[in-house]
């Protein structure tokens, strides 16, 4: 279902989204290439199984063709898409284990969501950056995933803090809270400022 077509980088995605809704398949392409990198990045987080978030990918966006036109408007396509998409993963995810009987049938299952930083930042001396990354490490570690998965939406995927929420089916009130205790312990483990965690979330960490 996913074909190639036209480049439409220059449209945005809720235009791309309402020639989904038109019907046109170029659409959907260019809103698969414009998200499927960082779809399979949060995937792979949850699932860590490589082929079971791929197949996933491609069947929310095979049904997304096949309900084109039953499709409602979005306030905001790339937060629409993780909330699809962490469901439908969700859903695989159990099924998967009721066939291979691994572990027991949850409506939730629970998933490590792992979080690692980069090197590839040039704002910290090259000196410095090793014992940033150690301890920037060591730092998210002591996070629950839930507070790894809110960071990934907020600091990688620039969601603001109602569509953080909205993804992770919670109230915003409580990502607000759950944000702050995450921040709180990074500050914590690392000793540093807030800002500086802040900062440290938004220019090194990728997601693999």
């Amino acid at each position: 279902m996913i074909t190639e077509g036209p480049d439409r980088s220059e449209l945005s995605d809720d235009q791309l989204w309402i020639q989904l809704k038109d019907s046109d398949q170029h659409a959907l392409t260019n809103i698969y290439l414009r998200h499927v990198n960082s779809l399979y990045s949060y995937g792979f987080k949850i699932a860590q199984d490589a082929r079971l978030v791929e197949d996933t990918i491609q069947d929310l966006f095979v049904g997304f063709w096949e309900r084109r036109h039953k499709l409602s408007d979005v306030r905001n396509v790339e937060a629409y898409l993780f909330k699809a998409f962490k469901r439908k993963l969700l859903r695989e995810i159990v099924r998967k284990k009721r066939r291979t009987s691994i572990a027991r049938s949850v409506n939730t299952p629970d998933y490590e969501f792992p979080l690692s930083p980069s090197i590839q930042s040039k704002l910290i001396a090259e000196e410095e950056k090793k014992e940033q990354e150690d301890r920037l490490k060591e730092a998210l570690k002591k996070l629950t995933a839930r507070q790894r998965e809110a960071i990934f939406l907020k600091y990688q995927q620039k969601l603001s803090f109602a569509e953080v929420a909205d993804v992770m089916e919670i109230e915003t009130k409580a990502i607000y809270k759950l944000m702050s205790r995450a921040i709180s312990t990074l500050k914590d483990t690392m000793k540093s400022g807030a800002l500086t965690c802040t900062t440290l979330l938004s220019d090194f960490l990728s997601f693999q």
